[in-house]
């Protein structure tokens, strides 16, 4: 189990997850968790600036997700469309459907979260139309470790 924050949020990750901060202001206050049950590729060293070019032949794992891959992307935001959520876990309302937002293949979850006096948007994408039980529980064990300070 390792620990991925940054700011006021955190999310404990188990072996063989992944995770990553991307910032989108120059100060680091608005950002991006990422996690994800794979390894995520590196970022660049800027704030929101582009990952490192790919060797030849090799596409971006996060270009299409597939089989059992999560990728978790919680979102920092100024504010967030009510109503919005006060716990991070999925249920079966948070997948959209019938969307041109998922991807083809993938199934995607979205919802508005405050949590400690911050607002997210989170969205969990998993490699497959129908992701099975296990790999939405254990998405949900991770959003579940969720911890905003104040």
């Amino acid at each position: 189990m390792h620990r991925l924050s940054h700011g006021p949020a955190a999310l404990n990750l188990p072996d063989g997850w992944s995770g990553r901060v991307l910032l989108r202001d120059p100060k680091g206050r608005s950002f991006v968790l990422q996690a994800a049950n794979f390894e995520l590729p590196a970022q660049g060293q800027d704030w929101m600036s582009r990952p490192p070019e790919l060797p030849a032949g090799q596409q971006d794992r996060l270009a299409q997700l597939t089989g059992d891959d999560v990728l978790i992307s919680l979102v920092q935001e100024e504010v967030v469309a009510s109503p919005a959520a006060s716990t991070a876990e999925l249920s079966d309302d948070d997948f959209v459907v019938g969307s041109p937002r998922v991807p083809v293949g993938e199934a995607l979850a979205t919802k508005s979260l405050t949590v400690g006096g911050q607002h997210f948007i989170l969205t969990v994408n998993f490699g497959r139309i129908a992701p099975r039980p296990s790999l939405v529980d254990e998405a949900n064990i991770v959003l579940g470790s969720l911890r905003v300070r104040e």
